[in-house]
C-alpha cells in the first residue's frame, strides 16, 4: 500500500518534527483534539498549509501503537537511485540482506547515518525502510540517508562491483576481527538475516568476514547492535585518515 499511494506515516511528535526540519513533503497532519490543545508550539513550528483536528477517541482508532502520541504525518517516500549513494569519493555502503525486524533496521539506520554512511542497500524480503516502526526507531536519520530498497542479491553485487567496492560480511564465525578489518576506501558492510545470515549469493569467497570477539559462552548480538559496533569502528578509521589527510 504505501508503495502505491507513494506515501508513509509519521507516528508521534519527533519524527514529525524531524521530517519537517530536513524539509521533507508533509501531506497532511492528523492530531487529537488534546494535542491540538497542548501541542500548540510544535504545531505552529510546522507551518502547515493543511491539519486535521480529531477527537481523542478517533484518533486512538487511527494510531497504530498502544500508547496514544497525538500527532501523525503523512509524508512522500523519497526516491533516490544509485548515484545518489555511489557518486561520493570512498562511499561507506551498509548492504541489509534480508533483515526483517524493524527495530533491528532502525537501529542499522541510525548507526548509518552517524558513520556517514552514504546511503543502505535492501535486498527483496527485507522489512519496508517506511514501515512506522522502522521511522520510530531510526529517530530521523532515515530522512538523511539514500536508501534503495526491494533489490535482488544480484542487483546488490552488481553495483557493488560495478563501482568497485570492497565487502565485509558481518559473520559470527568470520576470519577478521572487526577492528582489524579496513574501512578506508569504498567500502561495503553486508548484513544478513536475523536467523539464517547472508544468502549465499554474497559467497565469502568474494568478500572478508567479519567476527566481534565476545566473552566465551555469550549469545551472539543482535544485527542491529553489531552493525553499531562495526559502523562505530568504520567512522573512527574514516576520521583518523581524514586527520592525516588534513595534516599533508
Amino acid at each position: 500500500m504505501r508503495e502505491k499511494c507513494g506515501e508513509f506515516l509519521l507516528e508521534g511528535a519527533r519524527p514529525v518534527e524531524e521530517a519537517a526540519a530536513r524539509r521533507l513533503k508533509l501531506e497532511k497532519v492528523v492530531v487529537s483534539e488534546t494535542f491540538f490543545q497542548d501541542g500548540v508550539d510544535l504545531i505552529e513550528k510546522l507551518c502547515l498549509s493543511e491539519l486535521s483536528v480529531v477527537d481523542d477517541r478517533t484518533f486512538k482508532e487511527l494510531h497504530g501503537t498502544a500508547s496514544s502520541c497525538g500527532i501523525i504525518g503523512v509524508a512522500m517516500i523519497p526516491t533516490f537511485v544509485p548515484r545518489d549513494i555511489f557518486d561520493g569519493n570512498d562511499p561507506l555502503i551498509v548492504v541489509c540482506d534480508g533483515i526483517q525486524d524493524p527495530g533491528n533496521l532502525g537501529t542499522i539506520v541510525r548507526s548509518a547515518y552517524a558513520a556517514g554512511a552514504a546511503g543502505i542497500l535492501l535486498t527483496s524480503g527485507s522489512v519496508d525502510p517506511y514501515n512506522p516502526k522502522v521511522v520510530r526507531s531510526a529517530v530521523g536519520a532515515l530522512f538523511d540517508m539514500p536508501v534503495l530498497h526491494d533489490l535482488t542479491a544480484a542487483r546488490c553485487l552488481k553495483l557493488l562491483e560495478d563501482h568497485r567496492i570492497t565487502g565485509w560480511i558481518c559473520d559470527a564465525g568470520g576470519d577478521t576481527r572487526y577492528s582489524d578489518a579496513d574501512f578506508c576506501g569504498p567500502t561495503a558492510v553486508i548484513l544478513g538475516n536475523e536467523a539464517r545470515g547472508v544468502s549465499d549469493e554474497f559467497s565469502p569467497s568474494s568478500f572478508g568476514s567479519l567476527t566481534i570477539p565476545m566473552r566465551a559462552g555469550s549469545e551472539s548480538l543482535n544485527v542491529g547492535v553489531s552493525a553499531g559496533i562495526i559502523l562505530c569502528e568504520a567512522y573512527r578509521q574514516r576520521q583518523g585518515l581524514r586527520s592525516i589527510k588534513d595534516q599533508l
